[in-house]
């Protein structure tokens, strides 16, 4: 296995944990959800779903929750937000 393979292996585990142990539970509380889609260097790539997928205040959420959340683990990160059809 290539270090960098590793390297991506590992940043995608963290920031599962990160979105396992702080985000989901926010967002679940509310009804709402969020799937990780991909992660390729500092891309990070993420649905909403449920009620998340549609609601005015996703934006909100993302930089207020998120970006910060994934900001623990990625020192840079380049996010796209994917919303699942409601």
């Amino acid at each position: 296995m290539s270090d960098a393979l590793s390297t991506d292996d590992e940043k995608t585990a963290e920031i599962e944990g990160v979105l396992r142990d702080v985000v989901r539970p926010l967002l679940e509380r509310d009804g709402g959800g969020i799937e990780l889609v991909s992660v390729r260097g500092s891309a990070v790539v993420v649905r909403l779903v449920a009620v998340c997928a549609g609601c005015p205040g996703s934006g909100y959420t993302t930089e207020s929750v998120l970006l910060p959340a994934l900001r623990t683990v990625l020192r840079e990160v380049s996010l796209t937000v994917e919303r699942a059809p409601n």
